[in-house]
Parts: structure tokens; sequence; C-alpha cells
């Protein structure tokens, strides 16, 4: 958005929208400090959005703390529209009845450490101790040269010390989430609206993640799923048995999860909003 922004005013284009899906590394949470070079990059972010967005007629964000964190924090000048999330095209997200037989849980993301991977795996570990037959599931990529990431020999390691089920790439990821019974995305990134949370919504699983920005928007906490801080395996473990010793939950929470998805995540709703925001004051 920086840099297109610019090229846009240097260009004299008439109307300029912007879109920020996310704030990303730089303003994430980290259990200590954040590194020297992490600060810089912020640092170096933040002189560029106010160099930038005062550039734009509009800015589209998705949730409402990250106006509060940048916009009204650093005293950018500029309308904001606060979107909610891109949405889904909700007749390729059905609802699905949740499994309650056999509760699986499932986590989807990158295999990083600011993803809560290594949350979800402890948590699974220490749940499998009492609850041998639950399953949990894993699915996401690797990035090698990323220190933050679980590498593949490592999953391979866990994979059979804990009977966790990591299938390695697939591409039928909804036909996963459909299998399950829980979702889980135990995140300190600075999400936007975290897309994946918004299909597991949809399908009708109910949801624990944490209270960070772009997810504590979407779960009201108790009703669709639960929320929990970051880095807190012990909290995820008792939300996790929670809905092992309470299943009906699983049914009642995950169809909150889908009347919340079919009012709020409707791409053409979503795309309306966003057509009349770059349409405003101007005639194409």
């Amino acid at each position: 958005v920086i840099f297109g922004t610019i090229a846009s005013k240097l260009s004299r284009v008439p109307r300029i929208v912007g879109m920020i899906e996310g704030l990303g590394n730089a303003f994430t949470y980290y259990k200590g400090k954040q590194s020297i070079k992490t600060r810089i990059i912020k640092w170096m972010q933040i002189f560029l959005y106010k160099l930038a967005l005062p550039m734009l007629n509009d800015l589209v964000l998705l949730n409402k703390d990250d106006k509060k964190d940048l916009i009204e924090r650093y005293n950018i000048k500029v309308n904001v529209t606060i979107l909610g999330g891109i949405g889904l095209n909700l007749n390729d997200f059905s609802y699905k009845e949740p499994l309650t037989d056999k509760v699986t849980f499932i986590f989807i993301a990158r295999l990083l450490r600011e993803k809560g991977v290594f949350e979800y795996i402890e948590a699974a570990k220490r749940v499998k101790n009492i609850y041998p037959n639950v399953e949990f599931v894993i699915l996401g990529g690797f990035e090698n040269n990323n220190p933050f990431s679980l590498q593949q020999h490592e999953i391979e390691l866990l994979r059979k010390e804990h009977d966790l089920i990591y299938p390695g790439h697939v591409e039928n990821v909804q036909d996963w989430l459909e299998k399950s019974s829980v979702f889980v995305l135990p995140t300190s990134y600075r999400e936007g609206v975290p897309r994946v949370i918004q299909e597991a919504m949809a399908i009708g699983r109910p949801v624990i993640t944490t209270n960070v920005p772009g997810c504590k928007d979407i779960i009201n906490d108790g009703i669709n799923g639960f929320l929990v801080p970051p880095f807190e395996s012990e909290l995820l473990v008792k939300k996790m048995i929670y809905f092992i010793d309470n299943r009906s939950k699983i049914l009642e929470m995950g169809l909150s999860g889908r009347l919340f998805a079919e009012k709020n995540f409707d791409a053409m709703e979503k795309n309306k909003t966003l057509a009349s925001i770059i349409k405003a004051n101007h005639e194409f």
C-alpha cells in the first residue's frame, strides 16, 4: 500500500483507496522484547505509513485495533473504513455438522512460532495424556529459512511421539475442516481477520483462538468459541477439555459460528462495501 499509494499520487490518479490486511510481524505480540531488527523495521514502517497514508482518499482496515494502534496512535490523517474481514463465498463453505463421537481438534496455519503451533502441540500432548483417543490434526507448510518455523524433522518426531496427525501438503483443506470437531489457532501474530477462522466458522466449527486483534473481533467468548491469551498452553488445554467433556457445546457453538458467518462474512456484501468506497465522489 505504501509504494502503490506514492506511485498513484505521482501519476495523478484522481481517487486512491488503500487496504491494509493486518499490521504483520512488526506489530506482533512477543513473549519478551522485540529484537532490535524488528524495532527498526517497525520504525521504518511507521515512517513510511505517515508519509504515504495521508495521500489516500480512503483507507480500508480489517479491524478496529489496527486503526487504534496505527492511525490514532501515530496521528495519521486519513479517512478509515473498518471492513471486518474480506469475506467468503458462503456457498463454498456450507454448514456441516461437527463430529462429536470422536473429538478432533485441527490447526491450520504456517508452522511458525507466532501462529501458535508450539502452544498447540504442547496442549495436544497434555490433553492426550488424559484423553488418548482424542485426535489432533496439523495442516500447514514449513518455512525452512525462518528460525521461528517448525522444521520437517521436528514435526515427524512429534507426530510419532505424541500420535499427532500431520498429512503433509494437502489441497483439500476444506475436507479436513469438515472432518474436524473444533478449530484451534493460538496465534500471537498481528492478524487482519484470519480467513481460516472465517472458513471454520462458516462450516460450523467452534473456534479456540487468542484475544489478539483480528481474532477477538469475531469470536464471542463462550458463544461461538473461546478466547485465550497468547502463549497460554495451560488455558488452551482447559478449553479443549471443556469441549471433550461437553460435546453438545461443539454443536451449539459451531452453529452460532455459522450464524455469525452468514451475518458478517458474506463476500458479496463485502464487495458492495468496497465498491461504494472506491466509487465515492467519483464517476467512472
